[in-house]
């Protein structure tokens, strides 16, 4: 077992993840058989029911590392999860889960997350790189999203804006709106996507906003 799991740290150095995964996983998989073997030593009476959790540790860390560095976080996730049970800082294990809450557009409790597991990794780079997207995003989410009004990406044309702008206004406006909303719940949401239009229609005004929300101080401080 111990020659098998350098030779998959071998291919992680190499960047070989793809390599490292098909020794990992699957029924000829270096995880089936530890978990096989350690339950026959447990029934045996060779190892206590806790017994094997440092193998399985050390295997799910190789695992949920590779899938994670190959950026396939839905393959990661059984694997980084069952890590997190043994180990709740492990590195990749916390990327793969915050990932996850970031596109579930749980800012906080990613960032929360990750500014916690950067007191045990505090000079890696991926740990770093995701804790200031989640910070953005999160700061964000508790502005005026103007971009999200109008449904459009935040590199979205100056065409693509006007355009959403004018398909908006008609449907929304109180006059001729054909929902189920009320008057004042209309007329709030005309006059948001108007706001809107304003900032993203001008782009001096569109420019200082992005700068705006760039340049927050981050989560926490201040």
């Amino acid at each position: 077992m111990a020659k098998s799991i350098e030779k998959v740290r071998s291919l992680q150095d190499k960047k070989l993840h793809s390599s490292a995964t098909k020794l990992l996983v699957g029924s000829d998989g270096l995880l089936d058989k530890a978990r096989s073997e350690i339950k026959s030593l447990i029934s045996a009476g060779y190892l206590t029911p806790s017994g094997g959790t440092g193998l399985l540790t050390t295997l799910l860390t190789l695992t949920c590392d590779s899938y994670v560095s190959l950026n396939n976080h839905a393959l990661a996730t059984p694997y980084c999860d069952e890590l997190l049970i043994y180990s709740p800082t492990a590195l990749p294990a916390v990327l793969n889960k915050a990932k996850r809450l970031i596109e579930k557009e749980q800012y906080d409790q990613a960032t929360i997350l990750l500014e916690k597991t950067r007191e045990h990794h505090p000079h890696d780079q991926r740990l770093q790189q995701l804790s200031q997207e989640a910070q953005m995003l999160l700061r964000r989410s508790k502005s005026k999203d103007y971009y999200k009004v109008l449904g459009v990406s935040r590199d979205a044309s100056e065409r693509d804006i006007k355009k959403a702008y004018r398909r908006l206004a008609k449907e929304w406006h109180p006059d001729t709106y054909q929902g189920d909303l009320g008057k004042e719940d209309v007329e709030k949401k005309y006059a948001q996507i108007g706001e809107a239009w304003e900032v993203l229609g001008n782009e001096q005004l569109r420019a200082r906003f992005d700068r705006y929300v760039m340049n927050q101080p981050p989560v926490g401080c201040g």
